[in-house]
């Protein structure tokens, strides 16, 4: 996901592919590309590559249920009101087509599968990039730690 104006976040599917061993080096090489942009997971449902990201050093922001929660309250809203632009992908309209929702954390929802042999991997993915751009703009930037000497 990336701003594109004061209102709209774009929103777009990067890549699938089988299994997950190649999901650290794309990642890598992607965050090279667009300038380290920020990385957000659900912990829970990528636990079979956490340990790959921590390998090669790939920082990124686990999701609390909460702000998962969160996360598909606010892509709604935005859809919605039309501010989540997207060029045409087949594979994430299916995927949002397949979805359907189910409670989750203290008072919301998320992305659930309507059926278990058709994913919606990629609903979740430009939900929670959505989500990414939103959190990062709403966080401060850090300045860097003060550091004293005492003698």
């Amino acid at each position: 996901a990336v701003r594109r104006d004061s209102d709209r976040i774009a929103v777009e599917h990067h890549k699938t592919d089988r299994g997950t061993l190649w999901v650290a080096d794309d990642l890598k090489k992607l965050k090279a590309e667009l300038g380290n942009a920020l990385v957000v997971l659900d912990p829970k449902n990528a636990a079979a590559v956490l340990s790959a990201l921590d390998k090669a050093k790939i920082k990124y922001l686990p999701m609390s249920m909460d702000e998962i929660a969160a996360a598909h309250s606010m892509f709604i809203e935005h859809v919605n009101a039309g501010l989540v632009p997207h060029r045409d992908q087949a594979e994430v309209t299916k995927s949002l087509e397949f979805a359907t929702t189910r409670p989750i954390g203290r008072a919301g929802e998320t992305w659930e599968q309507s059926d278990p042999t058709k994913p919606i991997t990629m609903a979740q993915a430009v939900t929670w990039a959505l989500w990414g751009v939103l959190k990062s703009e709403a966080s401060p930037p850090r300045k860097p730690a003060e550091v004293r000497g005492y003698a």
